[in-house]
């Protein structure tokens, strides 16, 4: 009876021994190519799969100074009669008086390009010279005043030498470089203006639009400091 005892608790102990062993020694199953592939496609981004769509940014609102030297688009008046020309000349001549006197000076431009377009239809050169003249005096006039021209002008004349000259003076140019857009338009229409004088010389009428012009030279050698 004793050794039967003995029997059985040296099989129970083999056969624990041999489970642990089994459970030291059992490996993790192996993964199929199959698998592997599924896993990756799970992973890997669709090469053929539309780009997600980044939302769109707000965009900065232009500002005045930009949207008033946006170069205005020639008026088309070529299918009006020649009552309609003539009507659509003293009616936009007009409206650019009244701008002229609210100092809406960009507003005035685009009227006064209406004008002269009409002028231009009509076979009136003469007449077209002095709308393109008027219209790029007060695209002048706009660039004036959204730099403070005159008392940039004022100011730097009455400073004394010294620093604080010489920065302003910095800060002035940058100033007017970055509203340039305004007298490029101005020397289109006065360019313009030349062209119809030409066709129809009148006198004073081109020292009028040189005088213009050299306004702009004077304005572009000041920015560039010589």
């Amino acid at each position: 009876m004793k050794k039967l005892f003995v029997l059985l608790a040296v099989g129970i102990f083999a056969l624990r021994c041999a489970k642990q062993d089994e459970s030291a020694q059992k490996k993790e199953p192996e993964i199929t190519r199959e698998e592997v592939a599924r896993q990756i496609e799970e992973v890997a981004p669709d090469p053929d799969a539309p780009a997600p769509v980044a939302e769109d940014e707000p965009q900065a609102r232009p500002s005045p100074e930009a949207i008033a030297a946006a170069p205005f688009k020639r008026p088309d008046v070529s299918g009006l009669s020649i009552g309609e020309l003539w009507e659509k000349y003293r009616t936009s001549r007009q409206t650019a008086k009244q701008f002229e006197k609210q100092k809406a000076y960009d507003k005035a431009v685009g009227q006064y390009l209406l004008a002269a377009e009409c002028a231009q239809q009509l076979e009136k050169p003469g007449i077209a010279a002095w709308q393109y003249n008027n219209a790029g005096k007060n695209a002048i006039d706009q660039f004036r005043k959204m730099t403070d021209y005159t008392q940039r002008m004022k100011s730097i004349e009455s400073m004394e030498k010294g620093a604080e000259k010489i920065a302003y003076i910095k800060e002035s140019r940058q100033k007017l470089e970055g509203n340039m857009g305004m007298l490029e338009q101005a020397r289109t229409y006065l360019g313009d203006a030349h062209k119809a004088d030409n066709a129809d010389p009148e006198p004073g009428r081109k020292k009028i639009i040189e005088s213009n012009l050299n306004f702009i030279k004077e304005i572009t050698r000041f920015i560039e400091g010589t």
